[in-house]
């Protein structure tokens, strides 16, 4: 059996700026780490060599690609020819969370197929084509930059300019030694990423406002990516400040809920707290000092909270051979 296991992600701050119809004509910017939760997309060639079949949230069974309902399979598996397989999709964490939880399985299926393929395939490979296939031949309405901490790994700045070229710099995993980061689920129910960042376009397009804050959060995220190279305590400021001129882009972005969980976490040590992802649920990102969790560990408990440990990794995707 072929697997691939391709990493989720946190983003810090400078989501927002990666959309294309906002970086073709300023520049953007996000600064990120890969974590150790993960997509697994796990296969073997189907025993009657006839029959597909899928399961992820779903369950499909076709004799031919083109049958597929499911968008990115349909898209991947056309595209390389791959013969009929047997798939099983997995996630540490649920989709529609805020983790780049699409982009991640786009990244891993590419990694599996080229892998089956004999086709080998770098890390730049793996996110621009993944980049290509759900901004432009599904036409989905989503930044670039969830695909990137799926293939490199790591924790890095990456800057976007016109063209939809990208460049990747390395910030180093010691940079995020000296804290600790925990989730906390918002209890909302999962949303479409595609329909918030929709919203989000819309907002900006008719509220000057809202465009002067993206582009203050463009200028705030490579302004981060110089200053913590030599001093990534400076990292949570940061956060905290993006995260208020990511509000300031579009007002769904946040809500009581998560105000409370930020709060309560600044009252218990919290260094900073911003919503992943493009807004309204999903996971609350904290971030403390190493070991100063404790206060906040236990008032989530008295309060029913679930806490999520999660550490950045420095792998991107990877595929293993299983005998």
């Amino acid at each position: 059996m072929l697997s691939s296991i391709t990493p989720l992600r946190i983003s810090f701050l400078g989501g927002g700026t990666d959309f294309p119809w906002f970086f073709e004509e300023h520049s953007g910017g996000v600064i990120s780490t890969a974590i150790d939760k993960y997509i697994y997309v796990s296969g073997i060639p189907s025993f009657d060599r006839v029959t597909t079949f899928l399961k992820y949230s779903s369950y499909e069974k076709v004799v031919s690609n083109r049958e597929i309902r499911h968008p990115i399979f349909k898209v991947i598996l056309n595209k390389y020819g791959l013969p009929p397989f047997d798939f099983a999709v997995m996630s540490d964490i649920p989709g529609g969370t805020g983790l780049g939880s699409s982009s991640a399985f786009t990244v891993g299926l590419l990694n599996f197929v080229s892998s089956f393929l004999k086709h080998s395939q770098d890390s730049e490979f793996l996110a621009r084509t993944a980049i290509d296939i759900e901004l432009n031949q599904l036409s989905e309405p989503i930044g670039i930059q969830d695909h990137l901490p799926a293939a490199f790994g790591g924790f890095a700045h990456y800057s976007f300019e016109k063209g939809g070229s990208f460049k990747r710099f390395d910030l180093g995993l010691e940079a995020l030694s000296q804290f600790e980061l925990i989730l906390v689920p918002t209890g909302a129910q999962q949303r479409q990423a595609s329909a918030l960042t929709s919203a989000q376009k819309d907002y900006v397009s008719k509220n000057a406002k809202g465009m002067n804050a993206l582009q203050e959060l463009a200028a705030l995220t490579e302004e981060a990516g110089e200053a913590i190279k030599s001093k990534p305590e400076l990292l949570p400021n940061y956060v905290s400040k993006g995260w208020e001129l990511k509000k300031a882009t579009n007002p769904s972005s946040s809500n009581d809920a998560i105000d409370r969980i930020i709060s309560e976490g600044a009252a218990r040590g919290s260094l900073a707290g911003k919503l992943l992802g493009a807004g309204g649920s999903g996971f609350v990102l904290l971030m403390f000092h190493s070991g100063g969790t404790e206060k906040f560990r236990s008032f989530a408990n008295e309060v029913s909270w679930r806490v999520v440990d999660v550490a950045p990794t420095s792998r991107g995707s990877h595929v293993q051979q299983a005998n």
